[in-house]
């Protein structure tokens, strides 16, 4: 099951999707929302490009470093890419979601 950007799934199936890499968050949230691009959030926030290119392709993993630069230069939301990036490794190495509970002990940044 796949949406496409901008598309809302219904809540019935809501529980079937996996949980979203924040590259493709950063995407949807920066440059489809915000109408910033990809040089612009490199700029701003001094990320190295070949790190954040690879993380909105989802080839990595976003690290502290880059939602540590993303909080300084764009506010609260670097902080539900963190827990946007526990959930996704949770769920890739469990093949279950982690608890409400657990994802709330993510500290923020």
């Amino acid at each position: 099951m796949t949406y496409e950007p901008g598309q809302t799934p219904s809540l019935d199936n809501l529980e079937k999707l996996p949980p979203c890499h924040p590259g493709k968050a950063i995407v949807e949230f920066f440059v489809h929302n915000r109408k910033i691009g990809i040089n612009d959030i490199i700029k701003s926030a001094d990320i190295d490009r070949d790190k954040l290119i690879n993380i909105v392709e989802g080839r990595a993993d976003m690290d502290q470093e880059t939602a540590r630069k993303l909080k300084q230069t764009f506010g609260e939301v670097a902080d539900t890419l963190n827990r946007m990036q526990y959930v996704f490794t949770y769920f890739r190495e469990n093949k279950k979601l982690p608890q409400y509970s657990d994802i709330q002990k993510v500290a923020p940044l």
